[in-house]
């Protein structure tokens, strides 16, 4: 694993740095999390991961271990490896362990990966020792915004009688299933594929307009 694109995420990288301004070239400490958002089983035991846009990728994987969640009973969070050496934190807030990942097994499947914060510090149950291992350093060597929540409020939007969570307040879920995303993986490449051709590179962060969502591309050293 050695370049990745990746959503700041809500707890944003260098947690104990108080500037909150990324440039390219800046050298940056996070803790990778993983969002899947379609899994299936795997016959075939073999990592891989490819990128399709923006923070999105389709990837092979196996959760390694599981931490029990402190809200709800027979519900846990894992810890997810792609690569041997690249291993990142997968929130579960709600589905039980019956009916979910299986530690061991391999799957295949799409998901979303971003930054997260330390787990260990806001649940018990997460050592804090196996936070520490999955930390990363890298160096952003692209900044640039992801441009489906702008095209979503111009072209979408208003076609849409209600979303996911509100009635009128959109979220980023409700933006990728309107490019086709929940469906079909492969029709929701072709849906946002001249999105890629558009792409503006940014040497800082603060050059992006206010609100907008930025991805970041990071070389792990």
């Amino acid at each position: 694993m050695k370049s990745i694109h990746m959503a700041e995420g809500m707890l944003t990288f260098n947690p104990a740095k108080e500037e909150k301004i990324f440039r390219v070239g800046d050298v940056i400490q996070f803790y990778p999390q993983i969002t899947i958002d379609y899994y299936d089983l795997s016959i075939i035991k073999e990592p891989y991961m490819q990128h399709v846009i923006y923070e999105i990728y389709r990837f092979r994987f196996r959760p390694i271990a599981r931490y029990q969640n402190d809200l709800h009973k027979n519900c846990y969070h894992y810890l997810i490896e792609i690569f041997p050496d690249f291993k990142l934190f997968c929130f579960n807030w709600t589905k039980p362990y019956k009916s979910h990942l299986k530690l061991g097994q391999w799957y295949e499947g799409h998901g979303q990966i971003r930054n997260c914060g330390n787990a260990a510090e806001c649940n018990v149950y997460i050592p804090s020792l196996i936070m520490k291992r999955i930390f990363k350093t890298g160096i952003i060597t692209g900044i640039y915004e992801t441009l489906l929540w702008r095209y979503f409020n111009s072209d979408m939007r208003h076609k849409i009688k209600s979303f996911r969570y509100s009635e009128d307040v959109a979220c980023y879920e409700d933006v990728l299933d309107a490019f086709g995303y929940a469906q079909n993986l492969d029709e929701f490449n072709k849906n946002v594929s001249k999105y890629k051709e558009k792409s503006v590179m940014f040497n800082s962060s603060d050059e992006i307009p206010a609100g907008a969502s930025i991805i970041f591309c990071v070389d792990i050293v």
